[in-house]
This record gives structure tokens, C-alpha cells and sequence, in this order.
């Protein structure tokens, strides 16, 4: 994703690259920064909506601070989140860190956790501020995509297809979500080895489903 408006393949219908200007590309959300006016991390409700403007309509919610990262679950939880992004630049330079991909890794990770907590679709990841530099922004994306984000943010329409690429599950990813879950659905839905020696249980098997709907696709 970018840093706004969402410019996307069609087969990632809620996920992708944004653009600058705080909406998505079909128009169903806004993008606004999360909390970091306050101190308190004890945050009810209204101090959410205070904090960070959340309103009915909202889709994506930025966290870029220490007291965004330490409220992350309450965020997430709040009611019309459907998504959160991380403002790595904003973050980085309220922890006092540089801006290496490492540097922000435990915030990363809070927040997929937080995601996954309440039960809302993966992260988005921060932009990549070096335009030209298409080959290093494919590898940030991949490891942003194996922490467990779908979508990073864009500052350039030429980063878009690099993104689009990398968080578009390959048919390869489908084709294995497939034989997964055929296989699993004849085994009565429960444990099994595929001919390839791979095991499969309850967590690969939703694994599996959630890759097909994370790519759009019917289960």
C-alpha cells in the first residue's frame, strides 16, 4: 500500500499499493495517522476517537508513535478499523532509531500481532523512501510480506507494480492452497500427509485458506 489512495491488482480487493492523497483508489476508506498527542496508554475508547479521529467509515489507521505502538490492540479493536499501517519514518524518529528496516522490526511485529488479536486483515507496510532503488524496495516488501503485513505503502507510481508483485500470492502459493485444502476436505478434515511428504493439520489448512482469501478467491 502507499501512504493513501490505493492502487491495486484485481485480485487483491481490500489490500495493495496507496498513493499520497489518504484514500483508496475505489474510494472505500481513509487513511489517517494514529494516536501520538498523548502520553497514556490506558486508552478508553473515546480517547481513540479523540486521539486519532476514528470514524465509522474508517479503513486504515496509522500507528507511527511509541504511545500508537504500546495501544496497538485497543486500535486495532476499535470499532470501523479494518486495518492498520505502520508509519515507519514518524516511527523511527519518535524512538530515537535510524531508519533501517531492522530498526523498526519489533514494531512491525507488535502490530501484525495486534492484527491478528482482533481478528482485522494483516498490516500495511511503511513506505521506502529511496525512489530509485526498485531492486532493495522488492526485498523490504518480501520481508515485510514473511512478517506477516499485505501491503506496504507507495510514495511513486513507479513503485507500485514492485509492490503489486510481491504481495499478489504467486500461482504457485494457489495452487498448493488448493491441493491443501482438496486434500484436507477429503481426509473428512482431518490430519494428512500429502504425496509431496508435507503434513497437514488444522493451522496449514487455514493457512491455506486464508492465502486464497487474502488473493480474492471463493473457498
Amino acid at each position: 500500500m502507499r501512504s493513501s489512495s490505493t492502487s491495486r491488482t484485481p485480485s487483491l480487493p481490500q489490500q495493495g499499493a496507496r498513493s499520497g492523497d489518504g484514500k483508496r483508489g475505489t474510494g472505500d476508506g481513509t487513511h489517517r495517522p494514529g494516536p501520538h498527542q498523548s502520553s497514556r496508554t490506558d486508552l478508553a475508547a473515546q480517547d481513540l476517537e479523540a486521539l486519532a479521529g476514528i470514524a465509522t467509515n474508517l479503513k486504515v489507521l496509522k500507528v507511527d508513535s511509541a504511545v500508537g505502538l504500546l495501544a496497538a490492540r485497543e486500535i486495532a479493536a476499535a470499532p470501523g478499523v479494518v486495518q492498520l499501517s505502520i508509519g515507519g519514518v514518524d516511527m523511527a524518529r519518535n524512538l530515537g532509531r535510524d531508519g533501517s528496516w531492522e530498526a523498526i522490526l519489533y514494531a512491525r511485529s507488535l502490530l501484525v500481532i495486534a492484527c491478528r488479536a482482533a481478528e482485522i486483515e494483516p498490516p500495511v507496510d511503511t513506505v521506502y523512501t529511496r525512489l530509485n532503488e526498485l531492486a532493495a524496495l522488492q526485498s523490504a516488501a518480501e520481508e515485510a510480506r514473511r512478517l506477516g503485513f499485505f501491503g506496504q505503502m507507495a510514495i511513486h507510481p513507479r513503485q507500485v507494480p514492485v509492490i503489486n508483485e510481491v504481495f499478489t500470492p504467486s500461482e504457485r502459493e494457489l495452487d498448493w492452497a488448493r491441493r491443501v485444502l482438496a486434500a484436507f476436505d477429503s481426509a473428512g478434515r482431518s490430519a494428512l500427509q500429502l504425496s509431496d511428504g508435507e503434513f497437514v493439520d488444522v493451522p496449514v489448512a487455514l493457512r491455506a485458506r486464508r492465502l486464497r482469501q487474502l488473493a480474492g478467491a471463493r473457498t
